[in-house]
């Protein structure tokens, strides 16, 4: 299954096809209602064909669409390997499923233009996930968290070829070391020139490097903080090998192995909470000193003309509304409604998902608490556009 970033929100919001249905469920990864969750999944699809009927299509084109989301029901593996939310996106010749690790509400959203990725924000947002990257002399695992919950994420194994590569200058011997993450193992252990400490520092160093470049090649372009969990020793070794911008000071302390990984992600939020509460208090005093000047929007109309022209730097926006409309791109919105119809935008998810897109930074708020009352967005502008100076 795909982990969800923004190189896959570019790819489900680019989707192409006539009919978007967009599927969200909580679900459980343990015990009674664990089996209750293919059920849950089968009602979905039920609201699906209704509304599919609805607007237009007939009953054997609505099954035809919806065959490969029916086709997880019956996915035993699947439903065994839950996080604590499943999303769901199908159209012609297209479908993706995600393990999200958050509680989601279930929704089912069909459109004649695009999928509806709104309560995915938590997952992108500027303050919503961070990652745990565990760590112990020969094992790796990486998790992606929220506040509320955790899962693992898989990393590649590591190859014998990818370890000999960090020092061809190094010796090779007959030593068991586990591979990263679920699997084999690999058969390696390396002796350099110093004494018993240097050669132990250089097969850790040599390992973590690999562990990093392992963990670029899933994170790719994220840009949430990452916290170490290790004993205290391996921390300024692994620092010294990473390449991920956002690895953030502080560690969770000792062996990972005695924590669960709920008692991880508590720990961890410890250091990024104030991250992410200093990286929002940044931008709404941003966004206020630069109140009264063409710079600051909050005309919903407007605003999308900035998202679609990449203009909009940083976006808050009212995570309990929702705003449908019907819009040209490049055009301001013509209409807004509170309950939109198969031809209309959520508006808000718009926004949020083209400022994303164009490498902005999107804070998602109750309504109550952002910085233009009675409006259900406001943002801060990278630069005007020439009809607005």
């Amino acid at each position: 299954m795909r982990m969800l970033d923004r190189n896959e929100l570019r790819e489900l919001s680019q989707s192409e096809g006539d009919f978007f249905v967009s599927l969200y469920m909580p679900t459980h990864r343990t015990g009674r209602e664990q089996r209750q969750d293919p059920l849950r999944l089968k009602n979905l699809l039920r609201r699906a064909e209704e509304k599919l009927l609805t607007m237009g299509l007939s009953s054997r084109e609505s099954q035809v669409l919806l065959k490969p989301v029916r086709a997880i029901r019956n996915d035993e593996d699947l439903w065994r390997n839950m996080s604590d939310g499943l999303a769901i996106f199908c159209t012609k010749g297209f479908i993706r499923l995600y393990r999200l690790p958050m509680r989601l509400e279930e929704e089912v959203v069909v459109n004649r233009r695009r999928f509806y990725l709104k309560p995915l924000l938590p997952m992108l947002q500027s303050n919503g996930r961070y990652f745990i990257l565990a760590l112990d002399q020969e094992k790796a695992t990486l998790y992606e968290a929220t506040r509320f919950s955790i899962r693992e994420i898989p990393l590649p194994e590591i190859s014998q070829t990818a370890i000999d590569d960090q020092d061809q200058t190094l010796q090779y011997h007959s030593h068991r070391v586990p591979a990263m993450g679920k699997g084999s193992t690999s058969e390696a252990v390396f002796h350099g020139h110093g004494g018993a400490e240097d050669r132990k520092k250089d097969d850790v160093d040599r390992f973590f490097r690999v562990v990093d470049s392992a963990v670029r090649s899933v994170l790719r372009n994220e840009q949430a903080p990452m916290v170490l969990a290790c004993v205290g020793y391996l921390a300024p070794i692994y620092a010294s090998a990473n390449s991920y911008p956002q690895l953030i000071q502080g560690k969770v302390p000792g062996s990972p192995d005695r924590w669960a990984p709920d008692e991880l992600r508590d720990r961890a939020w410890h250091f990024v909470e104030p991250k992410f509460q200093k990286d929002l208090d940044k931008a709404l005093e941003r966004l206020e000193r630069a109140r009264g000047t063409d710079l600051v929007l909050d005309d919903l109309n407007v605003l999308i003309s900035a998202a679609n022209e990449g203009r909009v730097d940083t976006l808050f926006v009212a995570e309990d509304r929702q705003e449908w409309g019907s819009f040209d791109d490049g055009r301001p919105a013509t209409h807004v409604a509170q309950n939109g119809n198969s031809g209309e935008v959520e508006l808000l998810d718009y926004l949020a998902t083209e400022t994303l897109l164009n490498s902005g930074s999107v804070f998602a708020m109750p309504a109550e608490s952002l910085p233009s009352a009675d409006q259900p967005a406001a943002a801060l502008l990278r630069y005007l556009s020439p009809t607005d100076q």
